[in-house]
């Protein structure tokens, strides 16, 4: 397994964060789970990247996951 460089998402990455939750949400659905089936609360994500408690991870310069 390859190391990932973890680093705090800046405010202009909401959309990417976003993105990887969806994904994760569609990902758990098709596994008939319904864990995480609502649309990611836009406010409270904003307020993670803002304060630098919203984490991202890329790969090969793409991100790949979101703490």
């Amino acid at each position: 397994m390859k190391d990932l460089l973890v680093r705090a998402g800046r405010p202009d990455k909401l959309g990417v964060v976003e993105s990887l939750l969806r994904k994760a949400s569609a990902w758990l659905a098709s596994r008939s789970n319904d864990q995480w089936q609502y649309p990611p609360h836009r406010d409270c994500i904003t307020e993670a990247l803002e304060r630098g408690v919203c984490f991202l991870a890329p790969e090969d310069g793409k991100p790949i996951a979101t703490i």
